[in-house]
């Protein structure tokens, strides 16, 4: 969990079309509070050791974020193309 902010500060900036979504999965799925809360870690060593790194650990993070973001991106889009529609009154 980050130490900067709120734990969904990372989330919200990076997903702010998807924040309701996010939370109610986070609330939900284990497996998926998991990923966010990585990357919440991993972007708050980024913040606050970013440039003492090595330049090899700091590309490992960055690809590291960059796959938690997917993993993000893909659960919430799998969760919204399953989702029943909407039935309309006719």
């Amino acid at each position: 969990m980050s130490q900067l902010g709120c734990p969904l500060d990372q989330i919200r900036k990076r997903f702010p079309a998807l924040v309701e979504l996010i939370e109610e999965k986070r609330t939900e799925d284990s497996g998926f509070a998991e990923i966010c809360d990585d990357l919440e870690t991993l972007v708050t060593i980024l913040e606050t050791k970013g440039l003492d790194l090595e330049p090899q650990a700091r590309q490992n993070v960055l690809e590291s974020i960059r796959g938690l973001e997917n993993e993000i991106s893909k659960s919430v889009a799998l969760d919204r193309s399953s989702a029943k529609p909407r039935e309309w009154n006719t």
